[in-house]
């Protein structure tokens, strides 16, 4: 019988990369549990470990995002339908923040309620100098892995009596550096972190990415500015609900007038807007958070289609509405008495986000 841990260092190396390169993180982790050899030759994490890029769980998405622990979280891959239960003890102490590129932003218990980033699968933590500015209302959140990690959380509502809508740091930064909503161009409508950096879709449309060595000297450069939509004429042009979603690899931006949709991809090197007929039979669903969604490897979800909330969707209803529409056809309600329904539970994710000030009140009561 053939010694597999006799293989060579550089095949073994050469495997791995392999399936690092479409980040397929989970396999690289079985790899490395096979003998003591392997993991030495494997690649290990850069110093700033949960936001290495190649260990990025990509894919992966929490959908337990309270509870205890003593059961495990239920995490699944959005792209081959794999679901799993996953003990994490490092989330215990730490108030849940949000989660971006398959990595959790977390924050302290203890005050002054540092922020953390935490790969779930690796179970590397990446801790940040800097307290969690954002305690109110949830908000959303973006991380730039790499290199030069950086974190975005982004709020409707103003914080500490301030209309910041947009707070950045970096690892070694001592505090979140905030930045005013100035005007409409400054109200920011979705994050997402894409290719290593964070991307900015606001409310008219326009979309910018965060360049800068630092939070505190970066700024912002504009991308996009959200060309016009083609729609019937008796239809508003009012920009009513923005998203921006990676998806297979695109940067997608969808654009909400009414009923009417328009859906483009981000070509982030020529600055421009391409509409798409097609997203490779993905089903995107949409709300405060997006997901890109592999509709194949889920009974029931339809490919190239856009998954929203009716205005009658409550957890607490018997019975829910979802609004589903078809690329290059059209709406269509679908009435589900089953709140566990695969659909169902993909939007509850993207509609309800952490609430970081109850998490912390409810710790503090216990």
């Amino acid at each position: 019988m053939r010694d597999w841990s006799s293989l060579a260092p550089d095949l073994i190396r050469h495997v791995s990369d392999l399936l690092l390169a479409p980040s397929n993180i989970e396999s690289y982790l079985d790899m490395q549990a096979v003998c003591s050899g392997w993991r030495s030759a494997m690649a290990d994490s850069s110093p700033h470990g949960a936001a290495d890029l190649r260990f990025c769980p990509r894919h992966w998405v929490m959908l337990q995002d309270d509870g205890g622990d003593d059961q495990g979280r239920l995490f699944v891959n959005v792209s081959t339908g794999r679901f799993f239960r996953h003990r994490i003890p490092a989330v215990r102490g730490h108030a849940l923040v949000g989660a971006s590129d398959g990595l959790l932003v977390l924050a302290e218990i203890q005050s002054p309620h540092r922020c953390r980033v935490f790969n779930p699968l690796t179970g590397q933590m990446l801790r940040f100098a800097a307290p969690i500015p954002i305690l109110g209302e949830s908000g959303t959140v973006a991380v730039a892995a790499g290199s030069d990690p950086m974190l975005l959380l982004a709020s409707s509502g103003a914080v500490d009596g301030r209309a910041e809508t947009a707070w950045f740091a970096d690892p070694a930064g001592d505090y979140f550096f905030g930045r005013a909503a100035g005007s409409a161009r400054h109200v920011i409508a979705a994050t997402v972190a894409y290719a290593g950096q964070i991307y900015m879709a606001y409310t008219d449309g326009s979309v910018s990415r965060r360049v800068g060595s630092s939070a505190q000297h970066g700024h912002d450069e504009l991308v996009i500015i959200a060309a016009a939509v083609t729609k019937p004429a008796d239809q508003s042009t009012v920009i009513e609900a923005v998203f921006l979603v990676e998806s297979a690899g695109d940067l997608l931006l969808v654009l909400r007038q009414r009923y009417f949709l328009g859906v483009f991809k981000v070509d982030v090197e020529r600055k421009a807007l391409e509409p798409v007929t097609s997203i490779g039979g993905r089903a995107l669903f949409l709300g405060r958070r997006c997901l890109s969604v592999a509709a194949d490897r889920f009974p029931t979800l339809e490919g190239d289609c856009l998954y929203f909330a009716s205005p009658l969707y409550s957890q607490k209803l018997s019975a829910q509405s979802i609004l589903r529409f078809k690329i290059g056809g059209d709406w269509e309600w679908l009435v589900s008495s089953n709140l566990l329904s695969i659909a169902s539970v993909f939007l509850a994710y993207c509609l309800h986000l952490p609430h970081v000030k109850a998490q912390l009140l409810m710790h503090r009561s216990t």
